[in-house]
């Protein structure tokens, strides 16, 4: 039997393990790197899947740490990029606006950060797709890697993903809840373009497909570069399912760029994600129920997504030194 299992690779899950280590702690997940912190490489390089700022990145000293204060330009009218941001959902809070205050990044990015910490936990790893957890019997059961006893259960895996596996006594499942959130796509590019700050710009037009874009020139992270480069993130909300968004309108995403005073802007390379929980909506009291049940079946959650609370990286490593 495993001590603890803990579901979800995410910052919060490494962060407790090096707390807390054992030998016989598992770790599971739908797949390898799945984590907001994995990076993503574009033109040969990891770069973090969307752009992030922290105060003092606290327990974690070794880092070299570049700190920025961001231009920010706002474009357009403030009420109507509340709109375009939260797609009509009551949002916990809109990190985004929080990039313009300021902070700090790690000379490797976050996710550097994040592969360092991995590095670390050499415990067991699952990556398979998880069919349900028994929580009265302890059990987990995955699709390919069959059944795992536990003594306690730690999840730091999406909220509505674990609410809807839990299995209580003699099939009984959780109430249904229903948890609100915007979903994001991002257009990350490698551009050829010369920029001397960190730079934020929040578009209230509705003509213009991207409504917050950062553009983070390289000479921040290698100053031995011999051209001028920037790493330019483009960010929409959706609520459609992702397929839906197709062709034009996902060209725009970076084509758009170029109206915000950017013409002379020579994009390298680029990739797309789709965040799912990209802004997570608030909850009503029902949801501390659910939790409350959850954790009389010692079943712990940890994390933003675990927890369904917006949380800063700062917020998530706070409560540990490592």
């Amino acid at each position: 039997m495993r001590r603890k299992v803990y579901l979800g690779e995410s910052l919060s899950t490494l962060i407790a393990m090096i707390k807390e280590p054992h030998p016989q702690d598992l770790i599971a997940d739908l797949w390898e790197r799945g984590s907001l912190l994995g990076g993503i490489e574009v033109c040969g390089i990891e770069f973090d899947r969307v752009p992030m700022l922290s105060k003092n990145l606290p327990g974690l000293p070794k880092l070299e740490l570049i700190s920025v204060k961001p231009a920010a330009v706002f474009i357009g009218s403030e009420s109507s990029y509340n709109v375009r941001v939260s797609r009509n959902t009551d949002v916990q809070r809109n990190w985004l606006l929080e990039l313009s205050i300021g902070g700090k990044i790690p000379k490797k990015f976050f996710n550097g950060m994040f592969k360092e910490l991995r590095s670390r936990v050499t415990n067991e790893r699952v990556y398979d797709i998880l069919s349900r957890a028994e929580l009265s019997s302890r059990k987990v059961r995955f699709l390919r890697y069959g059944t795992i006893d536990y003594c306690k259960l730690v999840s730091s895996l999406p909220l509505p993903y674990v609410m809807g596996k839990a299995v209580l006594n003699s099939g009984k499942t959780l109430p249904l809840v229903e948890l609100n959130y915007v979903s994001l796509l991002v257009e990350i590019a490698l551009a050829e373009y010369k920029i001397e700050e960190y730079t934020v710009i929040y578009v209230g037009k509705s003509n213009i497909i991207p409504h917050t874009v950062v553009l983070i020139p390289l000479r921040l992270f290698k100053e031995d570069l011999l051209s001028d480069y920037v790493l330019v993130y483009s960010i929409t909300s959706i609520k459609r399912p992702y397929r839906n968004y197709k062709g034009e309108y996902v060209d725009r995403l970076l084509k758009d760029v170029r109206k915000l005073g950017f013409q002379d802007m020579r994009f390298l390379c680029h990739k797309l994600i789709f965040e799912k929980y990209g802004l997570l909506g608030t909850v009503g009291p029902e949801v501390g129920e659910v939790v409350g049940t959850l954790k009389d079946f010692n079943v712990e959650l940890i994390g933003r997504l675990g927890t369904w609370k917006e949380m800063s990286i700062d917020e998530i490593l706070n409560y540990v030194s490592i």
